[in-house]
């Protein structure tokens, strides 16, 4: 790993008193894994060094890329970005590890190199922070947006006011889709504590942070109105939704709710009502590929994991009776996802 720091302070009286009064304030680290994404990582990049709360660092990690990313980045001016350059691609979960490791704030963000922040995404964190000192992570809404501005859709704060949730209430919202795992801040020393063990989890290793960061280490958040995180939706994003991804989605609800069987065991059921479902979505993906022996054993795994659920039932018999059947309406619900 090299770690380059890009931009230095100028020096002159004025610029360093500004410094002084920066230092202050709690440093917030904003950590980037990039990988190819060369003009999109330097927007993200700008929407951090542009935070209403000046005292942030940001720190990307690049794995490798074939593209002019480090070029890129060494074209903006700024002593609080820092570049570390794998020497060589070493995947997702050690390149987000890299950047994490680096950070030096009281309080760390997770940005996607594809997604940005508003101006005032740090500011409206720390305030809660501020009013909750006991709590691990504060959680804002988040915006998807097309790459020339277009809303696709936006969640809203996860939890109502200034109330504080605590791990069963946060699974329940990440479950149901009401938490998108890159819109907030955690306290660094929390959120490595518990990342240094999601790496079973892989390319979800954001899911696996809240989980495991929920259901083992008790984390209790709180919500943030006043910002927001915008994920962008582009065609390489939707072109390079693996299947991988929902396989690594099932196994985590699986092991997590075997964690979650003895204190939290109405949550271990959802858990694992969750994995059957993912299990389904698999076989509907292999089934749309015409692969119908890895379609039926992702089922049965799903019917282990719930025998009693009618849609595995359902989906089990129509494999066997009506594959052809199976095979049109799957290839039909991808088009539909996918716009192809």
């Amino acid at each position: 790993m090299h770690d380059i720091l890009i931009g230095r302070p100028d020096g002159g009286s004025a610029r360093s008193l500004a410094l002084d009064r920066i230092v202050e304030m709690p440093l917030v680290s904003v950590v980037i894994a990039s990988y190819g994404r060369a003009q999109l990582v330097a927007r993200a990049v700008r929407s951090v060094l542009a935070q209403t709360h000046a005292n942030v660092e940001v720190v990307v990690s690049d794995d490798a890329s074939p593209d002019d990313t480090v070029a890129v980045l060494s074209t903006i001016r700024d002593p609080r970005l820092r570049v570390n350059v794998q020497p060589k691609n070493v995947g997702v979960w050690e390149n987000w590890t890299a950047a994490l490791r680096m950070a030096r704030g009281e309080y760390v963000v997770f940005l996607g190199d594809d997604d940005h922040l508003t101006p005032n995404f740090v500011g409206c964190h720390l305030a809660v922070f501020g009013r909750h000192p006991d709590i691990h992570a504060v959680l804002c809404p988040m915006e998807e947006r097309l790459l020339e501005g277009g809303l696709v859709q936006r969640l809203p704060s996860p939890f109502p006011g200034d109330a504080v949730a605590g791990p069963t209430e946060i699974v329940r919202r990440l479950l149901g889709g009401k938490i998108y795992v890159g819109a907030g801040m955690f306290r660094r020393d929390f959120a490595v504590r518990v990342w240094e063990d999601t790496r079973p989890e892989g390319m979800v290793a954001d899911w696996g942070l809240f989980m495991r960061g929920s259901l083992v280490q008790g984390m209790r958040a709180a919500a943030c109105d006043g910002c927001t995180y915008l994920k962008l939706v582009h065609p390489k994003q939707l072109s390079s939704l693996p299947v991988e991804v929902t396989t690594l989605l099932a196994e985590l609800c699986e092991r997590m709710g075997a964690i979650a069987a003895g204190a939290f065991p109405a949550i271990a059921s959802e858990l694992m009502a969750h994995a059957a479902a993912e299990r389904i979505t698999l076989a509907r993906h292999h089934a749309a590929g015409g692969a119908m022996d890895r379609c039926r054993r992702e089922l049965w795994l799903s019917f282990s994991i719930l025998p009693a659920q009618p849609m595995v039932w359902s989906q089990l018999v129509q494999s066997y009776l009506w594959p052809a059947r199976m095979i049109r309406t799957s290839r039909q619900q991808r088009r539909g996802l996918h716009g192809a």
